[in-house]
């Protein structure tokens, strides 16, 4: 088997022979001189496919309950997540709110006064209680 060949299997299938293809299989142990021969990068490559290979039965493993169970958690916990956020969002909003309605009072009532001035002094009174002259 060509040394092309061997790695093009090792990326597809894993670094399990078994996994392969039957042929490519029997390619393999008929000519093993020149597909096993060692190299740094087919090392590397094995490496790489075998942590893949583990990852990948670790994951296969899991009982089925558990990845549900798994599921439904992180469903809860983005659905916390999100009320969290509404509800900062809300008491901000009643915060910016009440701001802006005293402000406004403020304002309207800085507005409306008027400085009335007569031979008795200055004196202070609501525009919109009073006509102005």
């Amino acid at each position: 088997m060509r040394r092309e060949r061997l790695y093009r299997l090792i990326q597809a299938y894993g670094s399990d022979s078994a996994r392969w293809p039957a042929p490519d299989r029997a390619a393999a142990r008929a000519n093993p001189a020149d597909s096993t021969a060692p190299s740094p990068d087919l090392s590397r490559l094995l490496a790489g496919a075998a942590a893949v290979d583990a990852a990948l039965s670790a994951w296969r493993d899991l009982p089925p309950q558990r990845s549900a169970k798994s599921a439904a958690e992180l469903a809860r916990a983005a659905i916390a997540r999100a009320e969290a956020e509404r509800r900062r969002w809300t008491a901000w909003s009643r915060r910016v709110a009440g701001v802006a309605i005293v402000v406004g009072g403020l304002l309207g009532s800085a507005v409306g006064l008027r400085e009335q001035g007569d031979a008795a002094g200055p004196s202070w009174s609501f525009a919109f209680w009073e006509p102005a002259p």
